[in-house]
């Protein structure tokens, strides 16, 4: 699947990493169940947010509430070489 993707659009983002930290505060917030994933564009690049869910799956957003929407895209930030992302 991963490779279908990048063949299908070439030099375009083709992962985001969000680190643990940032995904612990995620989980770690009143009420978590789960975290969703929303592709958002940023100019021409792709984009990751990530925002705590429910028991319900609702996204937990508003005030107090942390959105993630700063991962390293790939490439360059892709790791090693792996079926995955080559």
């Amino acid at each position: 699947m991963t490779k279908a993707y990048r063949d299908a659009n070439p030099g375009k983002t083709q992962s985001i990493f969000l680190g643990n930290s940032i995904l612990h505060k995620l989980l770690e917030q009143p009420d978590t169940q789960g975290i969703r994933f929303y592709y958002a564009l940023d100019g021409e690049t792709t984009r990751l947010v990530a925002v705590s869910a429910d028991k319900n799956e609702n996204d937990l957003i508003g005030e107090g509430f942390l959105v993630a929407d700063d991962g390293s895209c790939g490439p360059p930030h892709s790791g090693m070489a792996d079926v995955l992302n080559s």
